[in-house]
């Protein structure tokens, strides 16, 4: 019986993957500086979906790739041959799962229920904006731009009621010490606004 190669890293990882698999086709590879190895592929970033301490980077994703700078060194191309289709099973390994149609909450309230609750629901993802803690600013900003752009897509709430809403918040952080911009700000709350419109919530009275 074969032995099966110890992992304790990226590469022996997919050595096991290779011992049992064929061989990947070559590809760019970009040696890392104190980060795991990249290995490019034309598909939806992952974590760990096809072995251990194995990420990869595609469609909406980025790597430092050859040629980037840092405080420790340059990174470079290892080889430079033109990268190959990935093979079928390698391409069904990092292939996502068929995602399920998305439902649209419906919330049936009164007239004056409707607007008590989009009252309230402003307050609260504001609130939560204002006393964030250092460190949280951007990612309670990002996901209270969320709750409130699923109400905007369901059409309870317009967009910009909801930008100023978050923007007015949202202003403590800029004269704190954690160095968020207004232009960053602004960003987040468009990010997060547009996430939320795809999980649309509709408050019906």
């Amino acid at each position: 019986m074969d032995e099966v190669p110890m992992v304790s890293s990226s590469r022996s990882s997919i050595a096991v993957i290779l011992s049992v698999r064929p061989a990947i086709p070559a590809a760019q590879r970009i040696p890392p500086i104190k980060t795991p190895e990249y290995h490019l592929a034309e598909l939806r970033n992952t974590q760990g979906r096809l072995g251990w301490k194995i990420d990869t980077r595609a469609a909406g994703g980025y790597v430092l790739a050859a040629g980037s700078t840092t405080a420790t060194g340059t990174y470079a191309v290892l080889d430079d041959r033109t990268p190959m289709p990935l093979p079928r099973w390698l391409t069904a390994r990092l292939t996502p799962p068929p995602t399920r149609p998305a439902t649209t909450p419906r919330l049936m309230v009164s007239g004056t229920r409707a607007a008590a609750y989009i009252a309230a629901a402003i307050e609260g993802e504001t609130q939560r904006v204002r006393t964030a803690p250092r460190g949280r600013h951007n990612i309670t900003l990002y996901l209270a731009a969320i709750a409130l752009g699923q109400l905007v897509a369901g059409g309870a709430l317009a967009e910009t009621t909801a930008r100023a809403a978050l923007a007015q918040a949202a202003v403590g952080h800029v004269a704190s010490p954690c160095k968020c911009t207004t232009p960053d700000i602004e960003a987040t709350i468009v990010s997060g606004l547009r996430a939320g419109a795809k999980r649309p919530r509709i408050v019906a009275a």
